[in-house]
């Protein structure tokens, strides 16, 4: 009979341990399950704010390509209205000097920036460079290409920086 007791015994202790040491598990479980909804809880908090900047980058870009939209508009304006003020001064059909002329095919010929010969042809249309001709008018005309590319640089660099700023903010 005592045999049977200290088995009894035996087996309730071991039966202890393991309860005991379940627990323990349990616990441990519990504190990694509360680790990660707290690092759940952070990720989705990140993302909101990922969210909130994804959409005012989103509204940035559509007040600058109304600002792009603008900028060309009132560069074919003007444009037209320097061509036809040239089209009747006998000068504005002048070449330009010849030093010029290379000047501005280098500078045309690394970039596309649309700068058209006396025909109307881009400069790159000919065969032989050095026998295009830049006339007074087509420099002219090209002033406006310039500031209204400067100007969609400037809005780019306003949207760019509004990004930033609200970005920084939260």
């Amino acid at each position: 009979m005592i045999r049977v007791w200290v088995m009894i015994g035996l087996v309730v202790a071991v039966l202890g341990a393991l309860v005991l040491q379940q627990q323990q598990k349990v616990g441990q479980l519990k504190e990694q399950l509360g680790a990660t909804e707290r690092a759940l809880q952070q990720t989705t908090q990140a993302m909101q704010q990922l969210d909130q900047m994804y959409q005012a980058a989103d509204q940035q870009l559509v007040i600058n390509r109304r600002q792009h939209q603008q900028i060309n508009q009132q560069l074919r304006g003007q444009v037209d209205a320097l061509r036809s003020e040239l089209a009747t001064d006998v000068r504005a059909a002048a070449c330009i000097p010849d030093a010029v002329a290379d000047r501005l095919r280098s500078i045309t010929s690394t970039a596309d920036t649309g700068l058209r010969s006396s025909t109307g042809n881009p400069d790159r249309a000919y065969a032989d460079p050095s026998t295009a001709c830049y006339s007074y008018s087509d420099v002219v005309s090209y002033v406006p290409e310039l500031v209204a590319a400067i100007q969609q640089c400037n809005a780019d660099k306003a949207s760019i920086r509004s990004i930033n700023d609200t970005g920084r903010t939260e």
